[in-house]
């Protein structure tokens, strides 16, 4: 995996990006770099690229939605014991991916796993 991430900031409701915060190798979110001065109080989730881009080119993060052909529903891109996985069935990201698009992700757009149902 590579070291690239976003953090979805759960008050907020905002989505950031490597250019936004600072991580500490633990995990542990330090610093918001548009307001350094603010402390960190509420709850984050920190999204890690997979190093795989959908068939547009749009690199593929943890939480992100796929349409694919593979499924007649939205895919949701998770952690799978020791490998990315979707599930709705398990398909391998790397297929899923090739033959699909990202078209949005859990944080922001969760309506659309709901609306595969």
């Amino acid at each position: 995996m590579n070291n690239k991430y976003r953090v979805w900031f759960k008050d907020d409701q905002v989505l950031g990006t490597p250019d936004d915060v600072v991580i500490y190798p633990n995990g542990e979110v330090w610093e918001l770099l548009w307001e350094p001065d603010r402390e960190i109080t509420q709850d984050v989730i920190i999204s890690h690229n997979i190093g795989i881009k959908d068939v547009n080119g749009i690199e593929i993060y943890e939480g992100d939605i796929i349409k694919s052909a593979f499924s007649y529903k939205p895919l949701l891109v998770r952690w799978l014991d020791a490998d990315v996985m979707i599930d709705a069935g398990g398909y391998r990201i790397d297929l899923a991916a090739k033959h699909g698009e990202v078209i949005g992700n859990i944080f922001e757009n969760p309506e659309l796993l709901e609306a595969g149902k």
